[in-house]
């Protein structure tokens, strides 16, 4: 806990409350008092909460209602009041960095924290901020746990095990995030599948008309574990806006990993066909929005339930969950 970070007041800008209910209590840890934090869920009420208090910090997502995070940014540092326009401004985001990297500089972000991201990351990058230089040597790395050092190997299927491995490692990653510890199970063929929440997410390169479509099962108890782990009592809507979020946080980790296996997505959905080599030949993922919902024992249903598709099953704190990824066609 830091006491220099007491009396500053911050501005979190997200539009899942889980995430933004995440990184208060991640500052209220770190030593800012909790009634300095507010929340807000677009760029629009950002920008009016900027007209009505001081802020020291300003933590957004990139891709907000109304007005997104980068818009918010050029906003703030184009004020003409000079307290207004210095800010610092930290990006939270599933994206990767590199994607906006000149835009960010460009605007004048300080700092960029890539969903999933541990409070230890967090503290890292706002103590630069406030206090640049001041941060002590960082600790040794962690040895890696004997699963990290030798992961799981993928089962041959019908998809390249590089492709399965990307889903599989990005979901170990994300889950990671709320502290969970997950063990990929072997990756099988297409099943009937349900459970008390789900998470569908698209991932979509409408140029080349090629979509990836992501399903997360969880039985209540692992869902409300992990809750509770991290926020305490449970609160079942909260329960189904954390799955929600997981969807979003594997698709923004393996977005730049499948796109370096391009030509074999493309196979999968396209047998007859070879991608094109504009672009690098790779295609070019957009995220969707992740569509979570809550009931006993449902079923997702799937867009094409002949489209090529694998499923991995999940060992997380002695309950199962599951991980479907699709590839369709999408209309172009």
């Amino acid at each position: 806990m830091n006491p220099g970070f007491s009396d500053k007041s911050v501005l979190v800008a997200d539009n899942s409350p889980v995430i933004a209910r995440l990184i208060k209590n991640y500052l209220a840890r770190m030593g800012f008092a909790e009634e300095n934090v507010w929340i807000v869920k677009d760029g629009n009420q950002a920008s009016m909460m900027m007209g009505l208090k001081d802020f020291q910090l300003v933590t957004s997502g990139l891709h907000l209602p109304a007005k997104d995070g980068l818009e918010l940014l050029k906003e703030i540092r184009g004020s003409s009041e000079e307290k207004t326009k210095s800010i610092p401004f930290l990006i939270i985001s599933a994206e990767r960095k590199e994607y906006y990297l000149q835009e960010l500089e460009k605007a004048g972000c300080n700092g960029y924290l890539q969903k999933p991201f541990k409070i230890e990351q967090l503290e890292e990058v706002v103590t630069d901020i406030f206090f640049p230089g001041a941060r002590e040597k960082a600790r040794p790395a962690r040895e890696a746990t004997p699963e990290e050092a030798a992961p799981q190997a993928v089962p041959a299927i019908d998809f390249n095990p590089q492709i399965v491995g990307a889903f599989v490692e990005s979901t170990v990653e994300a889950l990671g995030q709320y502290m969970a510890q997950a063990v990929p199970g072997s990756p099988t063929a297409a099943r009937d599948l349900s459970g008390d929440f789900s998470s569908t997410i698209d991932l979509t390169d409408a140029n080349n008309a090629v979509k990836s479509q992501v399903i997360l099962y969880f039985p209540r108890n692992a869902a409300c574990k992990i809750y509770e782990g991290i926020f305490g009592a449970v609160d079942l809507e909260q329960v189904c806006g954390v799955v929600q979020e997981l969807g979003n946080i594997i698709a923004g980790i393996v977005k730049p990993k499948i796109s370096d296996l391009s030509p074999d997505i493309y196979r999968i959905v396209y047998p007859d066909r070879e991608l094109s080599l504009a672009d690098g030949g790779k295609l070019s993922f957009q995220l969707g929005l992740p569509v979570a919902h809550m009931e006993d024992r449902h079923t997702v249903p799937l867009t094409d339930p002949n489209a090529p598709k694998f499923v991995v099953p999940f060992d997380v704190d002695k309950e199962k969950i599951f991980l479907v990824v699709q590839f369709l066609k999408h209309p172009s």
